[in-house]
């Protein structure tokens, strides 16, 4: 795969990176096991082709992802609760509440490019 092609992949809104993915497994784990292994399943599957030129191992891959709707909903709703939990006093925000709001927002653009999908 060229560059060009990767860079246009790695912009795709159903590809997540390793350790996304990976994080999204922890917050999930305890409370939504099984929506954790539906993620875990992804990591199973071949990443995306990186270029010859590509120097990062495995801890760069990227994934193409395909989860149903609800289950972005409930990861959605983790994410939210996970980053809600992590606010300092007085609901001032934290380096892990913007963590997580981070990878809330991933999973949200994720949801709505499965709601277009839906819509067509």
């Amino acid at each position: 795969m060229d560059s060009t092609t990767y860079k246009r992949e790695m912009s795709r809104t159903d590809v997540f990176h390793r350790a996304t993915l990976e994080e999204t497994i922890a917050v999930l784990e305890r409370d939504h096991a099984d929506l954790a292994q539906r993620v875990r399943s992804q990591l199973e599957r071949p990443p995306i082709q990186k270029p010859e030129q590509h120097t990062g191992g495995s801890a760069s891959d990227i994934f193409r992802v395909e989860l149903f709707r609800a289950e972005v909903d409930l990861i959605v709703q983790a994410m939210g609760v996970a980053e809600v939990g992590a606010l300092g006093q007085d609901y001032k925000t934290t380096p892990a509440a913007s963590h997580f709001a981070g990878l809330l927002d991933t999973w949200n653009r994720y949801r709505f490019l499965l709601d277009e999908k839906l819509a067509t």
